[in-house]
């Protein structure tokens, strides 16, 4: 017998968008996009970009640090971050399978690990409460959204639905591994444009969509 879906939790980078910050169609603005990606990405600042996500540093900070690492204008990656942010791809597919489940009693959240720039421009220039039901970011929370279950506590709390019955839909491996640790179902969407048919008959070999 089929397990009810109570609750769908989708991933926003991988899953619900695959652009990524600081990207740029202005070609006066590619050199400064590559040096910036490079250096703000790098391995070295792991630490950096955890904390960003963990919402303990602002994109402000992080600016600076390039600026003074790197020479690179605090005041022109403001900017830059901000059109990339606007100018994103969402995953319509997705979006409209959410809708669907919505309409057939499945609650869904938006489970991410981002930063400041998500609470403070993605969510209100997409709308995205009128497609989620709740919002889950790592850097509203101040941390990472699988290091540890506080936060899967509190989507639980909010729901009011079992564990059984929480599915999440992911591209990370690790986010998978943890989440499978934790009791969550979860599907490991490998393939930004391949992977949405695949998940789609996951979820309905796998669960009912009504008591």
């Amino acid at each position: 017998m089929k397990k009810r879906l109570g609750l769908l939790l989708v991933d926003f980078d991988g899953v619900m968008s695959n652009s990524r910050f600081y990207e740029t169609d202005a070609l006066e603005d590619r050199e400064f996009s590559d040096k910036a990606k490079e250096f703000i990405f790098s391995q070295e600042n792991t630490v950096v970009l955890n904390s960003w996500m963990r919402g303990a540093i602002c994109y402000q900070e992080v600016h600076r640090l390039a600026e003074q690492a790197k020479g690179l204008s605090a005041k022109r990656l403001d900017h830059l971050l901000h059109q990339s942010v606007i100018n994103m791809d969402l995953n319509k597919l997705m979006l409209s399978y959410v809708k669907y489940l919505r309409e057939n009693g499945v609650t869904v959240g938006l489970f991410t690990n981002n930063m400041d720039v998500f609470d403070s421009i993605s969510r209100y220039h997409f709308n995205l409460d009128k497609y989620f039901n709740h919002i889950y970011s790592s850097s509203a929370y101040g941390q990472l959204k699988l290091e540890n279950d506080t936060i899967i506590r509190k989507v639980i709390d909010d729901t009011h639905v079992h564990i059984d019955e929480v599915a999440l839909v992911d591209d990370s491996q690790s986010s998978f591994d943890t989440a499978t640790k934790y009791g969550i179902a979860t599907f490991l969407y490998r393939n930004y444009k391949e992977s949405q048919v695949e998940f789609e008959t996951w979820i309905e070999k796998n669960y009912s969509l009504t008591d």
